[in-house]
């Protein structure tokens, strides 16, 4: 997955400065791969061809030997890892009640216990260990207890947030760390980042760097942790869970550079790194053939229609593989401790010789035709009459044969859609001293020397019985053929070259190798001893007698020369793994749909499609029409892959499924949205296999942004001999208008329904004029008009407040898109823009049974002018009394009718009170982001409104279900003036913002424009103030709802420091239909100090509530202090045995409707607890700070 280097390029491996070819200081090792090009993968990315023949590396280093703190590193790290996969699996169930939820929780306490039961390494009785090592240990034993004897005493309650706050712990005491002298080896496959823990103090090896390198520049790299590929004797948990073990590494473009949205490359590579002496039984070894090779290059010339050294010019006659340094064979000599095995022989380099077109089935053939102007302005044939773009020389197209294994379709033609004349010529004027144009005309003109046109024509593949694959298999294993004996390749270098001499050929090379081999066992790998071949120290060689000596390597020429800019040696042998036995296999790529793709734009996500990219091949799905979540429902097969690696490797850490989301424009023009990556489901056996279930994986974009999410599911499957005589995989997926789509096991059921929409208004958008809802759920949308006075009235008008939409939903909720509410502010000059968005991403609260016979519609309650009027008379007890009757207060005065003038005290908002859902029974508040909401994403305004969600009939004749909301004439009562009363009682456990620990707090009211309370009424020096005051403010609902509660710390010179604020929805109060706009009170007084204090009577309000629920009002029976209720009958001496004595009690009937709007459920008189959040630490309640607590009761 790599874009189109031009130039060859190859791989650097280093860990510190060991390795690096540009550090002059230390000695050359075998740390980079030989040079390579790149070949096109058939759609838009291109691959390295290392096929069969692996390149390895083997870098040598001292270090200080510090496996002890690596081994307990690597512990933690496994244990950290476990915990994370764990709590990746348990996010990604959706659905909090679904019984897989509570397995997967188990499956993490169980595993968690027994990774910290797991002890760390001993630092007690290690002499090298520092005593910081000794704290360490000390404080990760401890934690690790502490986790282990927690996980032991969890309950199911809020288990990702425990989770995340026991990984949260672990990540906290895990620093990077970096042994004795080692060695790293690497071998590499086929051309997830590792997240890099925060630096440490006692860091002791560095990361081991992986460097591309084209053109002599590093332009792309991987950074690897060495802890994470070290090798331990203590056992596989102790070593680095990458070690030995194959793994894809994403490389990355150093900061600033780079093609953006472009991946440099995928490199599939097996990484070892650890004491040399522990390499003698090294896996990695053992999987294939390997071997040790010196190389060189034979390079002639054509010259006179002869090949040989006449006409190389500047290039040696033996040079390496770039042409630019001489390698002749006689001045190699074996390093130390090795030997020839044999001569040397000519390698043809098949698998670096294989077509660039080789996976494309079709290419564009061009040759220009070129003339000249003779002295009589007459055109002519040119001096050179065929060349190619660029000008250089190139075959007649008469000339040019068609390939083997292609075809023509149409002969040569004229190309003339671009800048030419009618007949294809373009014009110029030759400039010396190559003679060439550098501007060329489609208009002639006089002073013109030179023209040419253009020819093409389309090659096409033949369609064999063999894959691209196979037939690359069956090239690599072919043995030379007619004219290949002599291993010779032709071309220019820098370009491509081929088997067979070309008709502009010009130059030819051929590889000379010849293999080494240790002259004795060592007991360790024998890779790590090629270090020191080269071990001399250049700046002191002098001497005619030392100069006269041919050095290893043939370094003499190079190092002789003080022009050479790059003076290191370029002859280092090469390391080889050679795998005769290609594994096939078969993926299987199920896409179904993407949801959040647009967050902040009014048009649908244009001509999307899915380009899976794996190894080196690449698929596309279909393009769709435009959409904002887009469905394709379409199964990718990629048949006939080659693997060579062994498939128990395979299946432990498969190579990477990329899938990138595209979208082509009304131009053509395409365009990459984002990328997402993991590993597929590896099937060995298809006995044990099942459909791996689709799941929604993350789409990213640069710096690691997230836009949007792709449900799908990948599986590979080997193709064994036992395949053959089973139902192929591929006969299991439906084929169905050119495209295969989804097996019907993984599909998800599509039924038809309907999302009913109450809009009601929208609140806090400050920015806003003219704006409109814009409701979008998968390919189906719709939206209000606007609302043209949204500053005299935010709510939407009564035509537009009641939306129904059709939809095809997946009866999975796993399955389920989003409901995106988007706010379209109109402008003028029919200017649109998206000022906020909201998505609901749960529907399943909001299903509802349409025909249900006890379904009650949400009503609008009756609001009332009467005026209230107040007791002007002082009495011995008041509203306070009520407080500390309820409380228990010492301050409490002694009264006798006390239990009639009881209240209720909340420790908690009222919201939070599961009986009062939220104070959301009517609509709901949902909180609007200008993009896809984060941690620290601002809220841009609110929508209030609900949702309803119920089956719709597919037989459009069949009845339609009845709507779930309706229409109220009540709108017109809104904005609605209301008298608001804000009891403040006192504050509890509040900050400290003095130097003495205490503060000096005090109370402001923020209502609209409306500001109350006094900074000159503050409570000195504590922390627990008692206010016991009372703020009368009015304001219009909905313009002014947000009731503000701030307590400032008063300071005498410096500004008074703001401790917490705490925010209460009025309006949610107002239409709530649990009565949260002024709680019920014990009893009804018409007189007295606690007088009934709602504008409406309680017999009123049992009418109204009735309305509400849908029954008949109530029917009262003054003869028998009774009523007839909800199909029951209700007398006043149920409720109350004895005539009540108390003073000012109302009418029996006024008691009674009392007593049984009290059996309803509804709020009554009360205290409520509310919490202040800072600004400083937004979103952190008192479970995280020290309690900051008001308690406030409120009538309206």
């Amino acid at each position: 997955m790599m874009p189109n280097f031009e130039d060859l390029i190859h791989f650097e491996v280093s860990i510190g400065h060991y390795g690096n070819k540009m550090d002059l200081n230390y000695k050359p090792l075998v740390s980079s791969t030989q040079y390579s090009p790149v070949i096109h993968d058939g759609n838009i990315y291109h691959y390295v061809p290392w096929y069969n023949i692996k390149p390895v590396v083997a870098v040598t280093s001292n270090w200080e030997d510090v496996s002890f703190r690596m081994n307990c590193l690597n512990l933690l790290h496994f244990t950290r890892d476990r915990l994370k996969a764990n709590l990746d699996t348990l996010k990604s169930t959706r659905n909090p009640k679904d019984p897989a939820l509570l397995c997967q929780w188990e499956k993490l306490l169980r595993e968690l216990v027994e990774d910290c039961k797991r002890p760390l390494p001993c630092m007690t009785d290690q002499p090298k260990a520092t005593n910081l090592d000794r704290k360490r240990w000390q404080l990760r034993s401890l934690l690790l207890q502490e986790l282990a004897q927690k996980a032991k005493q969890a309950m199911p309650r809020d288990m990702v947030a425990t989770a995340e706050d026991w990984l949260y712990r672990l990540n906290a005491v895990l620093p990077e760390v970096g042994a004795a002298h080692t060695g790293l080896e690497l071998g590499a496959g086929r051309a997830g980042p590792d997240v890099l823990p925060p630096w440490q103090p006692q860091m002791g090896l560095p990361d081991v760097m992986i460097w591309l390198v084209a053109k002599e520049q590093r332009v792309a790299y991987a950074q690897v942790p060495a802890h994470s590929v070290l090798f331990s004797r203590a056992g596989a948990l102790h070593s680095g869970r990458l070690c030995g073990k194959i793994q894809t590494l994403l490389l990355q473009y150093p900061e600033g550079e780079g093609q953006k949205d472009v991946l440099p490359a995928h490199l599939r590579v097996c990484m070892w790194l650890g004491n040399v002496t522990d390499s003698k039984d090294l896996q990695l070894l053992c999987q294939g053939d390997m071997a040790v090779y010196a190389e060189t290059y034979e390079n002639q010339a054509k010259y006179k229609d002869q090949w040989g050294q006449q006409g190389l010019y500047r290039c040696p006659n033996f040079s390496d593989v770039m042409g630019n340094k001489t390698l002749p064979m006689t001045e190699f000599q074996p390093p130390l401790g090795w030997h020839w095995q044999d001569s040397w022989t000519v390698e043809p380099q098949r698998r670096l010789l294989l077509d660039t077109d080789i996976n494309k089935s079709q290419v564009l053939e061009e040759v220009y035709e070129n003339q000249g102007r003779d002295i009589r302005g007459a055109w002519g044939p040119a001096a050179i009459p065929n060349t190619d773009v660029n000008g250089q020389p190139t075959e007649a197209r008469e000339n040019v044969k068609c390939p083997q294994g292609w075809h023509f379709k149409k002969d040569w033609v004229v190309e003339l859609n671009h800048a030419v004349d009618s007949k294809g010529w373009e014009y110029g004027v030759g400039i010396p001293p190559s003679g060439l144009p550098q501007v060329w005309s489609p208009v002639e003109k006089t002073y013109h020397s030179c023209r040419r046109r253009r020819w093409a024509r389309v090659r096409f593949r033949n369609r064999g019985e063999l894959s691209r694959e196979q037939e690359t298999v069956s090239f690599l294993q072919l043995g030379p053929a007619e004219g290949e004996e002599d291993g010779w390749e032709y071309d220019a270098f820098g370009s491509k070259f081929h088997l067979h001499p070309q008709p502009r050929s010009r130059f030819r090379r051929r590889c000379w190798r010849r293999r080494l081999v240790p002259d004795k066992d060592k007991g360790v790998a024998p890779v790590f001893l090629l270090e020191g071949s080269l071990a001399m120290d250049l700046k002191h060689r002098a001497g005619k007698e030392e100069e006269s000596k041919p050095w290893p390597w043939g370094l003499d020429r190079q190092f002789r020369d003080p022009q050479r800019q790059d003076a290191r040696p370029p002859n280092m042998p090469f390391i080889y793994c050679t795998f005769n036995k290609p594994h096939y296999y078969q993926l299987f790529c199920y896409i179904y749909q993407a949801r959040n793709l647009v967050s902040n734009q009014i048009l649908t996500f244009q001509g999307p499609f899915i380009r899976v990219v794996f190894l080196n091949h690449s698929q596309c799905t279909q393009t769709l029409r435009s959409s904002a979540g887009p469905t394709w429902a379409q199964t990718l097969i990629f048949q006939h892959l080659l693997l060579y690696e062994n498939p128990q490797d395979t299946k432990e850490s498969p190579p990477l499924v990329v899938l990138e989301l595209w979208q082509r424009d009304s131009w053509g023009k395409e365009s990459l949205w984002g990328r997402s990556m993991w590993p597929p489901v590896v099937w060995l056996d298809l006995q044990d296999r099942i459909l791996p279930p689709m799941r929604w994986h993350p789409l990213m974009k640069e710096l690691g942004k997230e836009e949007g999410e792709i449900l799908a599911s990948c599986e590979l499957i080997l193709q064994t001999e036992k395949l053959g005589e089973k139902q192929l995989p591929i006969l299991s997926v439906p084929w169905k208008n050119g495209a295969y789509t989804l097996p019907k096991s993984i599909q998800p059921t599509i039924k038809r329904m309907a999302i009913e929409i109450l809009a009601w208004g929208l609140r806090n958008m400050k920015k806003a004029s003219s704006p409109q809802l814009l409701v979008e759920f998968g390919e189906e949308s719709l939206r209000t008009e606007p609302i043209r006075d949204f500053q005299t009235n935010p709510n939407f008008p009564e035509s537009e407040s009641v939306l129904v939409l059709i939809v095809l939903m997946p009866t999975e909720e796993a399955y389920a898109l989003p409901l995106v509410v988007k706010v379209v502010d109109n402008w003028a000059f029919g200017q649109q823009t998206v000022t906020g968005q909201a998505n609901i991403d749960f529907l399943q609260p909001y299903f509802c049974d349409p025909w249900a016979q006890d379904y009650v519609h949400p009503k609008l309650p009756r609001l009332s002018g009467k005026k209230h009027q107040d007791d002007e008379y002082e009495h011995e007890v008041d509203w306070w009394s009520k407080l500390f009757w309820a409380t228990d207060e010492h301050k409490s005065l002694k009264y006798k009718y006390k239990d009639y003038h009881t209240l209720k005290v909340y420790d908690c908002e009222l919201e939070a009170v599961p009986a009062f859902q939220g104070l959301q029974d009517f609509c709901q508040t949902f909180k609007l982001y200008q993009e896809q909401p984060k941690l620290d994403s601002p809220v841009v305004g609110e929508f209030k409104g609900l949702f309803r969600v119920y089956p719709f009939p597919e037989n459009p004749d069949a009845p339609k279900p009845p709507l779930q909301f309706l229409a109220w004439p009540e709108r017109e009562d809104f904005p609605q003036p209301c008298l608001v009363r804000v009891y403040v009682v006192r504050a509890i456990n509040l900050q400290p913002q003095d130097y003495n620990g205490l503060c000096d707090p005090y109370v402001i009211l923020k209502l609209g424009k409306t500001e109350l309370g006094s900074r000159d009424m503050y409570q000195p020096n504590t922390l627990d103030p008692i206010f016991g005051t009372m703020f009368e403010l009015t304001c219009n609902i909905p313009l002014e709802k947000d009731l503000e509660i701030q307590l400032y710390d008063f300071d005498l010179f410096s500004p008074d420091d703001k401790i917490g604020t705490t925010v209460i929805d009025l309006e949610n109060r107002l239409l709530s239909g649990f009565g949260a706009h002024c709680g019920l009170s014990k009893s009804y007084c018409q007189s007295g100090p606690f007088r009934w204090r709602d504008q409406m009577p309680p017999s009123y309000l049992l009418e109204r509530y009735a309305k509400r629920k849908g029954l008949p009002p109530p029917l009262f029976s003054p003869e028998e202090d009774a009523v007839f209720y909800n199909g029951k009958k209700f007398k006043l001496q149920s409720f109350e045995p004895k005539p009540p004595t108390v003073h000012g009690l109302g009418p029996k009937k006024e008691r009674l409707a009392l007593h049984l709007l009290h059996t309803q459920g509804l709020v009554p008189e009360h205290v409520e607890t509310r919490t202040l959040y800072s600004d400083s630490q937004p979103g952190i309640d008192q479970q995280r700070t020290p309690n900051r607590e008001i308690q406030i009761p409120k009538g309206t």
